[in-house]
């Protein structure tokens, strides 16, 4: 049966679950094929290429057909074309899920937006990961509060996520750390192989319509070991674009917000983001950490300009800052001096 988001008398926003195809002459044990592929909804196998589908093991030219015919059978409406009045439905199911800093949260018009990927990125130790914890926690409150009522999933590809901290930040929005944690599935992404098949295998906990925010942190890191020679960055880029069209499917049809991290690569006259004309065709937000400056900075999005906020992390997890103060950094947390 459909997991319906509630727009009213509309249904045009549905999770459609696969086992639908049965009805349509699909058998089990092809359905059980796609899943182990990643496939878990309708709307997966309808946004999936012949090209793609073909090549998972025993899906002949014409299984693969037939299957994509009994999809669209069953599609959700927005599959297809539908009213300009019917999208903006839709786009009411949007949440922002607070960053713990209202200035941030200002800048991104309210908050990390669901239905897009925002992407934060800066130097090492400008409070990227802390940033990410922080909203792992607001998450989960509720929406009056900065929330979402959802739960979280977390990509951790190099290591950095504790669930200690999540206990600390926890403690200042009046959460039970320990529950916090049982709301955040975590995945330590040991390649970017690895790290596809994690977000392959989110679509089954992502049908449930639970889960609000997506987590990758970072998106670069392992394909950064994996494809480090220069013959290699071609297949590298095309390894992104495959992974960022997936997030970008993910959180439009389970409308999630994916919160990705990235790192800076050390340019000639300044800093730029590794990749980052892959970044620009799928992200919707951009935000820069920068430590010499102890600023925000807003580097691109939809419906906002450029702006520059004060921001930094203590134990407690991401806050605001006012313009004038002075930050000074050291090993365990950034102390605001006023």
């Amino acid at each position: 049966m459909p997991i319906e988001e509630d727009f009213g008398d509309d249904d045009i926003f549905e999770i459609l679950d696969i086992d639908q195809l049965q009805n349509h002459g699909i058998g089990a044990s092809d359905i059980s094929k796609l899943k182990a592929s990643g496939y878990w909804t309708i709307s997966s196998v309808c946004a999936a290429t012949r090209r793609n589908l073909s090549k998972i093991k025993g899906f002949s030219e014409q299984k693969t057909e037939k299957v994509k015919e009994a999809a669209g059978k069953c599609a959700p409406p927005s599959y297809n074309f539908i009213t300009a009045s019917e999208l903006g439905h839709i786009r009411r199911k949007v949440c922002r899920i607070s960053t713990g800093s209202k200035s941030f949260d200002a800048m991104l018009g309210g908050g990390i937006q669901t239905m897009s990927i925002t992407e934060v990125f800066g130097e090492f130790r400008t409070g990227k990961s802390q940033l990410s914890m922080t909203a792992s926690v607001i998450c989960q409150l509720p929406k009056d509060h900065g929330g979402a009522e959802g739960k979280v999933a977390y990509i951790d590809t190099e290591g950095t996520f504790r669930p200690e901290r999540i206990r600390q930040i926890s403690d200042r929005f009046g959460v039970d750390g320990e529950a916090a944690c049982e709301n955040i599935i975590y995945g330590r992404a040991l390649n970017s192989e690895h790290q596809m098949e994690l977000l392959n295998g989110l679509c089954q906990n992502f049908a449930s319509g639970e889960f609000r925010l997506l987590i990758v942190d970072s998106i670069m890191a392992c394909f950064r070991v994996d494809y480090c020679g220069r013959g290699e960055l071609s297949e590298r880029q095309q390894k992104l674009g495959q992974m960022l069209s997936k997030l970008s499917h993910m959180a439009e049809e389970f409308n999630v917000a994916v919160l990705m991290v990235s790192d800076f690569a050390a340019g000639q006259l300044r800093y730029v983001v590794s990749d980052h004309q892959w970044w620009d065709r799928q992200t919707k937000s951009r935000a820069i950490l920068a430590q010499v400056l102890s600023l925000l900075e807003l580097m691109g999005m939809s419906l906002l300009m450029p702006l520059q906020r004060g921001f930094s992390c203590a134990k407690a997890g991401a806050k605001s800052v006012s313009p004038n103060s002075r930050i000074v950094r050291t090993a365990q947390s950034a102390k605001l001096l006023t």
